[in-house]
């Protein structure tokens, strides 16, 4: 039985549905364009009473989930505020065959009809739902066409090094009509400041505070820097005039999932705009980029995952019990840190499949140790330890215990200033007295001296001494307390046996090595004995 006149010509509160897939100019003339042709073919129909129209602009037809106005309109379908969807053709509904015909689907139970216009469908027509299904799997094999020309069109655009506006990163404007990325004049010489504080060995949060005490506003016109988008820049290749030939890797046209391409596969690529540093200048903060990878992927990378309660702590953050467990921190007295392994706690060892009895282990047996490993690793491995010292003393700025403090003093120096000025201008206005004024000028005067004083004594490059002949550890460290970076350095891993005995893994610059140490006796009379060093063989 075909679609009745009745049928047709019975009241119908209407909405209209219309989507175009990009943002451009021409694209959302031709979506109000799509609008306006609605309104002429509802004139056609006295019966119709339109309610509202939807409109999505700039979204894939793929994925119903992402269009605003799409998901609005179902709501309000179940709302009954309509009886009937109006759309142009199926491609403007979706290019997704499921979707299409689920979305249908649940429209009927609510005794809502959709209408193809262009196709001629009613939905609720006995053959409509047939017809809708052939025609939404050529919708989608359209989509999955544009899919592959768009992605060789990009593949094309990257070869000849032609950047897109997405491309236009912190410091460049995209030039629409020669293709190409044009330098901002006036963030240059912020982009080299990041490049050279970087490849001077400062960290990302420590750069990240001094442009925002410089007010320097990053890309999107805020001046609160943050350390991801210091790192991003960093990261990024535009900056040496190079392009990744690709980031990520479509894995589904229609959902349109993709995975990240690892940094070290992607191909680059040459662009068609001038560079804002050298290549050697990036190529040096890339290799600074690396040297601090080890620990996060190497040996100690398993230990600063399960640092758990301790992140912040020189030995939790390396420091495993021989059950496999990672050991944490458990208290802290005036002249020792005791840590335990995570098994020890009835509680987490219940949920971990059993309890560990591993002893405590104390802060200070790990400082003894730290001394007597080095001064058995010296006689044989001497080069190798200055030559990791003087590398890290090129990397190192600021000790890192030195960091949070460093930006504390800032923020406290900061506020005092705001202070002042706020001080001098109720000066001017009158608001304050001359000996009022005087006093608390002295006091700020007082307080940025203060500050100033702290805040250069945190700012002294860790140092170590040239080493002689003589393995000496007090000249490395004078209270006697070896450094978080030395560690770094040289020590990925801690593995305590039962307490007492230990297996401390050492990087010494390309030898990877372990030795066994013992604790014997306890207290103040405790001796440290130190094994033979073994070298690993190579992977």
């Amino acid at each position: 039985m075909s679609y009745s006149d009745e049928t047709l010509r019975r009241p119908r509160k209407v909405a209209f549905y219309g989507r175009v897939s990009t943002e451009l100019e021409a694209q959302t003339a031709a979506l109000k364009s799509q609008m306006e042709w609605y309104h002429k073919l509802a004139a056609q129909y006295p019966n119709w009473s339109v309610v509202n129209q939807y409109a999505d602009d700039g979204v894939t037809g793929t994925v119903k989930e992402v269009r605003r106005a799409f998901m609005k309109m179902l709501y309000d379908a179940k709302e009954g505020k309509f009886d009937l969807i109006v759309t142009r053709e199926v491609s403007r509904f979706a290019r997704n065959t499921v979707d299409t015909v689920e979305t249908v689907r649940e429209l009927r139970q609510c005794g809502v009809e959709v209408y193809f216009v262009m196709e001629d469908i009613w939905t609720m027509e006995n053959d409509g739902e047939l017809r809708l299904s052939i025609l939404a799997c050529l919708a989608q094999e359209e989509s999955r066409k544009i899919s592959e020309r768009s992605r060789a069109g990009q593949q094309v655009k990257r070869e000849r090094g032609e950047p897109s506006a997405h491309n236009a990163s912190f410091g460049y404007v995209y030039d629409r009509q020669h293709k190409t990325l044009a330098i901002e004049a006036d963030k240059v010489e912020a982009v080299r400041k990041i490049f050279e504080m970087y490849a001077d060995g400062i960290s990302c949060s420590i750069i990240a505070d001094e442009l925002n005490m410089q007010g320097i506003r990053n890309k999107d016109g805020s001046d609160s820097w943050t350390t991801m988008q210091v790192r991003g820049i960093i990261k990024n290749p535009i900056y040496k005039g190079y392009m990744y030939r690709r980031v990520v890797s479509c894995t589904d046209y229609l959902t349109h999932k993709s995975v990240s391409i690892p940094e070290e596969e992607r191909e680059y690529v040459k662009g068609n705009f001038p560079p804002i540093v050298s290549e050697e200048l990036w190529e040096k903060c890339r290799r600074r980029r690396a040297s601090c990878g080890p620990r996060k992927q190497g040996p100690a990378a398993q230990t600063y995952w399960n640092a758990g309660t301790a992140p912040g702590d020189k030995w939790a953050c390396r420091l495993f019990c021989s059950c496999g467990t990672g050991m944490y921190r458990q208290f802290k007295t005036p002249n020792s840190i005791r840590y335990g392994c995570r098994r020890a706690n009835p509680q987490a060892g219940a949920e971990m499949g059993m309890k560990c009895r591993t002893n405590t282990v104390h802060s200070w047996v790990l400082e003894k140790m730290a001394e007597k490993v080095f001064a058995a690793a010296w006689s044989e491995y001497r080069e190798e330890i200055r030559e990791g010292c003087r590398e890290l003393c090129r990397q190192q700025t600021y000790s890192r215990e030195s960091q949070d403090k460093i930006r504390q003093c800032k923020k406290r120096m900061a506020k005092i200033l705001k202070d002042v000025a706020e001080l001098e201008s109720a000066k001017e206005e009158g608001l304050v007295v001359e000996r009022a004024y005087k006093a608390l000028r002295r006091s700020y005067d007082t307080k940025i001296s203060q500050e100033k004083a702290l805040l250069a004594r945190l700012q002294e490059r860790w140092q170590v001494p040239e080493m002689g002949d003589v393995f000496t550890w007090n000249d490395l460290f004078p209270d006697e307390k070896v450094s978080w970076e030395f560690l770094d350095a040289f020590v990925p891993r801690i593995i305590s046996i039962d307490g007492e005995r230990f297996i401390w893994e050492l990087q010494l610059m390309q030898n990877h090595c372990t030795v066994q140490c013992e604790r014997e006796g306890a207290g103040a009379d405790a001796q440290i004995r130190v094994g033979k060093i073994v070298q690993e063989p190579p992977e």
